[in-house]
């Protein structure tokens, strides 16, 4: 597994967890209204959704490089305690 890429590897995790939330998806989805679906659909939301989608790919990458980098212990730390990090930063502002 090493010898993978990793941004290939954060993919497969989540392209595996697409695939186990599809079948969810597409029931609410056939359940709303046209209007809705219309809306949902828009240039906009399409556009939020692109953004969010790589961003999120950027977050993975980065947090299965940081395994690589260090051990899955300190990796978790870091990640666990990004919001407190974020809210001690935030008050000394």
């Amino acid at each position: 597994m090493a010898s993978v890429p990793t941004l290939l590897r954060a993919s497969w995790r989540q392209q595996l967890t697409a695939l186990v939330l599809m079948p969810m998806a597409v029931h609410e989805l056939r359940g709303m209204p046209v209007t809705s679906l219309h809306q949902l659909l828009g240039p906009r939301t399409l556009l939020r959704f692109l953004l969010s989608g790589t961003l999120l790919a950027a977050h993975f990458g980065l947090w299965i490089w940081s395994i690589d980098a260090t051990t899955i212990t300190h990796s978790v730390l870091f990640v666990s305690t990004s919001p407190i990090l974020l809210a001690v930063g935030r008050l000394a502002m």
